[in-house]
Order: structure tokens, then C-alpha cells, then sequence
């Protein structure tokens, strides 16, 4: 008697994983992807009231909790300027089931840019925002999104990840942030009415560090470029972000033979020497003081 209800239960036990293996194959073939994604794309133009809007080519189910658009191309409409057109290969978004029981919205995101792909988490709850992201091989020119969005030429390329957890009291935030950037040049362009010429920055690795609401830079490397720049110090966030205190230096360090070719960088190097300090090395030393909202440059040299 006891065999006959095991094989009882187990034949129910069946039945039942059929019937939800049946469900969720009807979900995946019969969603609505096409018109998920037309009804974001009316959201996306009357939220921006027209300003901005998207076309995509394929529509598909992304994890059975989102949608995943190829093909997709943005237009963004600019006051006195020709619209800003912005390229990419596919755009994946989902809603995370487990937070969504917890009455707390959280997305997952995924670019595909060329052969470089961006992934991101974002959590928020109230004014607590969680972060996570990991940048694999973007390539600032395959396609060309942020020199399209620089307004002029850029390059390298960069892997990046980082976790940024903002909680309602500074003190409480916490994080942290790894760059690594090879090839990475600006130019040439026009920045700040300024034309410059192409200016190579080579490599770049960096580190920041948020902790007791402090976001310090924890290691800043360059090299191989004809402009070696530097970057530490530290800020002290508040409640309100724009108010966040800094404590912030940047030097710069132009090799001559390049500067003796560019008549503009050599004369704006030259302007920097009158009005920040060098140090023993011939790098100059600006320090940034203030607030977010209100920065300042001061004298002297960087703190070590």
C-alpha cells in the first residue's frame, strides 16, 4: 500500500512540473516583446516630451522577467544643434523577482556595444540607492557613443566594476570603484572654445574608495602618454550631494618635445606655470577645494 501512494505522489509530483515546464514554454513563446518594447519606446518620448525617442530592429523575451532590444538607435533632440544620433547593438533590461517580493525595485541591465558589453544592478528603496556595475573591453570607437556624446574625438579603451551603496546617512554609504584604460586619447577640438589638439593620455589605472562617507582616491597610475596626469585626495559627502566637501589635487605634466610642436598647449602650459605651483618633478599641482557645487583651485602643492 505504501509503494502505491509513493508512486501516487510521485505521478502528481509530475503532473505538476509538466504543467509549469508547459506554463513557462507558453510564456516564452507567445510574450509580447514587440509590443513591450513599442510601449517603451512611447514612454521613453512622452516622459522626455519628445525630446528624446528610439527605433529598434528585433524584440525578444530577456529572462522571462524583461525584454532585450537589438538594433536599437536613439535620436536626442538639441536646442540650436543637429540631433544627437547614438547607435547600439542590443539593450537588455529585467525586473529581479526576489527584491520585487520584498516590495523593493530592482533592475538588471545589459549593453552590448561592439564587442564590449556593460552589465549594471540597481536597487533603490526610499533614498537608499545600490549599485553594481562591470564594464568588459568597451571601445570608446566601436561604435563611436562617447565621442558622440563629447562632441569631439575619443579613444581607448576601458574596463571597469565597481559597487556603490548610497544610504540615507553619508556615514553609512559605502563602495568602491576600479578604472583600467589603455590607448586613451582627446582631440583633436574644441573644449571650452579652446581648440586643442589630439592629446594621448596611454594608460590609466585607478581606484576610489568609498568608506564612513568619505570617497577617496586610492590609486591613480599614468602613463605612456604626451600628458601624464595625477588625481588624490578625498570628499566628504553630505546629505545633500552637491554640498559634499572636497579636498581634491590634479597635476599635469606635458612632455616637451610635444608641447614644442603645439603653440596652444604650450601657451596654455605656460598660463598654469603663473597660476599653480610645480613641484621637484616639473609637474604642475592644482589643488580643488570647496564644495561639489562651488569647486576652487588653490595654490600650493599637493598633500601627500
Amino acid at each position: 500500500m505504501e509503494i502505491i501512494q509513493n508512486r501516487r505522489l510521485l505521478s502528481t509530483l509530475a503532473y505538476v512540473a509538466f504543467g509549469l515546464a508547459a506554463l513557462l514554454i507558453s510564456f516564452y513563446l507567445t510574450f509580447p516583446a514587440e509590443a513591450v518594447g513599442q510601449r517603451l519606446a512611447h514612454e521613453v518620448q512622452k516622459q522626455s516630451k519628445g525630446k528624446v525617442s528610439f527605433s529598434f530592429g528585433d524584440a525578444s523575451l530577456y529572462r522571462f522577467s524583461g525584454v532585450a532590444l537589438s538594433s536599437v538607435k536613439v535620436t536626442v533632440l538639441q536646442d540650436g544643434k543637429d540631433p544627437l544620433l547614438l547607435d547600439f547593438d542590443k539593450v537588455a533590461a529585467r525586473v529581479k523577482i526576489l527584491p520585487l517580493l520584498l516590495l523593493r525595485i530592482a533592475l538588471h541591465a545589459k549593453i552590448e556595444l561592439g564587442d564590449g558589453v556593460i552589465h549594471a544592478d540597481f536597487s533603490k528603496r526610499g533614498e537608499v540607492l545600490d549599485a553594481d556595475f562591470d564594464i568588459d573591453d568597451l571601445d570608446f570607437t566601436q561604435p563611436p557613443l562617447l565621442p558622440k556624446l563629447a562632441g569631439m574625438p575619443l579613444a581607448g579603451k576601458l574596463d571597469a566594476s565597481g559597487s556603490i551603496y548610497l544610504a540615507e546617512q553619508p556615514n553609512a554609504s559605502h563602495g568602491n570603484i576600479e578604472i583600467d584604460m589603455r590607448g586613451g586619447s582627446v582631440g583633436p577640438g574644441v573644449i571650452m572654445g579652446f581648440t586643442v589638439p589630439q592629446v594621448t593620455f596611454g594608460s590609466l589605472k585607478a581606484a576610489f574608495d568609498l568608506k564612513d562617507g568619505k570617497a577617496k582616491v586610492t590609486k591613480f597610475e599614468n602613463s605612456g602618454g604626451n600628458l601624464t596626469l595625477g588625481f588624490s585626495g578625498e570628499m566628504a559627502l553630505r546629505p545633500k550631494l552637491d554640498s559634499s566637501t572636497l579636498d581634491l589635487c590634479a597635476q599635469l605634466k606635458a612632455e616637451p618635445d610635444w608641447l614644442a610642436k603645439n603653440d596652444k598647449m604650450r601657451s596654455a602650459m605656460q598660463l598654469a606655470e603663473i597660476q599653480f605651483q610645480k613641484d621637484p618633478s616639473g609637474t604642475i599641482n592644482i589643488p580643488l577645494r570647496g564644495t561639489l557645487q562651488k569647486p576652487q583651485a588653490g595654490k600650493g602643492l599637493c598633500r601627500k
